[in-house]
């Protein structure tokens, strides 16, 4: 590799994934709630400190200040929009692929993220601006932090040479990650307590720093002015949580077990793949229970979504005429399948302590999942998106795990091959994407629906890649009428 690549490869290629994300974001198509904030009931709540009555306000009176300002201004302003969508998406491939060991097939990897997503958090959260703004810039911000620790374990000169530099960045990592999803904010407060609680028990395994400390202030500060908003303390009928446990596992056994588990087709693949290629490859130890077990999640998952694939999907992407025996049994396996990554961890990787990281991603995948027990309404699949990225990052630790056994992990063979195949699948959607938006334009450009004499009855190609499927009813036609400038 010449000195020129490795000085400036990895820049050039963030500098691309930047430019590619920045034009992605232009041909997004707005939707829903896009347009609420951009409305006078939006600028009402802006200029209230974003409470207002639940009767007319609903659940968009709440304390995520930075995502209701952020989608606000990135609604009224396409530029801008298209920068913070560049920002937080590269920044989370970079912080991925940080994790992951900061080569170029941990790029590969983060840059794959996206391909591995199941449909619905396409639409809800890629090619949707109002749940970008809220679930990816708070998990990224999250992320930012874990790269620092990691380093810091790593006892990196970077980090302690610019300890008041760093002291500040983690304050404002952690305090203006708290303005977006509530159970991540609550998350942050857990985190910064666990590392200084580690660094004072475990003396040696950490050592603490004042940016450790901030970064709990921060956290506490935004936990406290979120949680503040009154909104939180009123009877609402869009929020609703409860304690009782029959409540629980309904909301499990019906609902969340699918957005936790079974609908993430392509990581549990890529998990039992794995498995298998590592527990053949370890003749050292047997571990055919890992071998058969893998083998048996691989068989009924794909029978699963083979089935669920056949359903049509509700506004919420619930599966209509589920049996309700299927999804009992579902839920069962479900949380069968989290106990075997579980047992895989402690079978396969215990010993070894430069895997942090996974045990950390394991626990991360549970506690961002726990919320959705308690809460009862509303249940969508965007608040899933946090503890899917810990899912993403067990996933590709154990297929890391599993190309150096099998001695793939410096094939650039292989690099090269999936960097194309990449390459491919982003111009391919960037393609439905323009197609999408032209589309869009063309069926929006109509005077009867301009004048509100109208409705759309026409979707754009690929429905997927639009909010609630492209759901008409969802467009605004006073926006379009100032987009057109008619």
């Amino acid at each position: 590799m010449s000195s020129f690549t490795k000085r400036f490869g990895k820049p050039l290629v963030y500098c691309g994934i930047f430019i590619y994300f920045f034009v992605m974001r232009y041909f997004l198509i707005t939707a829903g709630d896009d347009y609420y904030w951009i409305s006078d009931k939006g600028q009402y709540l802006l200029e209230h400190h974003f409470y207002g009555p639940e009767k007319l306000y609903g659940g968009n009176s709440n304390g995520r200040y930075l995502g209701s300002i952020l989608e606000i201004f990135t609604v009224k302003n396409v530029l801008f929009g298209m920068i913070v969508f560049a920002i937080f998406l590269t920044l989370l491939t970079w912080c991925i692929s940080q994790l992951l060991g900061n080569t170029w097939q941990s790029t590969l990897m983060a840059l794959f993220l996206i391909f591995s997503f199941q449909g619905k958090y396409v639409t809800n959260i890629l090619c949707w601006n109002a749940g970008f703004v809220n679930y990816v810039p708070s998990i990224t911000l999250l992320l930012c932090y874990l790269v620092i620790v990691q380093r810091q374990l790593r006892e990196s000169s970077f980090i302690f040479k610019h300890t008041i530099f760093m002291t500040f960045l983690a304050f404002l990592v952690s305090f203006a990650g708290g303005f977006f999803a509530e159970h991540v904010t609550i998350f942050q407060v857990g985190l910064g307590a666990l590392v200084i609680l580690v660094g004072l028990v475990f003396k040696g395994t950490i050592k603490l720093k004042p940016f450790n400390y901030s970064y709990l202030l921060g956290a506490c500060l935004s936990f406290v002015l979120m949680f503040s908003n009154p909104s939180y303390f009123e009877e609402s009928d869009y929020r609703g949580a409860g304690t009782s446990l029959v409540d629980m596992i309904n909301n499990y056994a019906t609902t969340t077990h699918f957005w936790f588990v079974t609908l993430n087709f392509i990581p549990i693949v890529i998990i039992c793949g794995s498995l298998i290629v590592i527990a053949i490859s370890d003749k050292s130890r047997k571990l055919w229970d890992i071998t058969g077990l893998s083998l048996i999640f691989v068989i009924y998952y794909t029978l699963a979504n083979t089935y669920l694939s056949s359903l049509p999907i509700d506004k919420v992407f619930i599966s209509v005429g589920l049996s309700a025996r299927f999804s009992r049994y579902d839920a069962l396996v479900s949380g069968l399948f989290v106990i075997f990554i579980g047992y895989a961890i402690l079978r396969i990787f215990l010993k070894d302590k430069n895997n942090i990281l996974l045990f950390f991603s394991y626990f991360s995948y549970l506690a961002l999942f726990l919320p959705f027990f308690i809460i009862l309404h509303p249940l969508n699949i965007r608040g899933m998106f946090a503890s899917y990225i810990f899912l993403y990052l067990i996933t590709m630790i154990f297929l890391t795990r599993a190309l150096k056994v099998s001695n793939l992990d410096k094939s650039k063979f292989l690099n090269i091959f999936v960097a194309v195949c990449l390459v491919v699948l982003f111009a391919n959607l960037q393609t439905k994407m323009v197609i999408n938006y032209q589309a869009n334009l063309k069926r929006v450009d109509n005077v009867e629906y301009l004048s509100g004499k109208k409705l759309l009855t026409k979707h754009v190609p690929f429905r997927d890649l639009v909010m609630r499927n492209d759901d008409l009813s969802l467009q605004d036609y006073t926006y379009w009428k100032a987009f057109l400038k008619k």
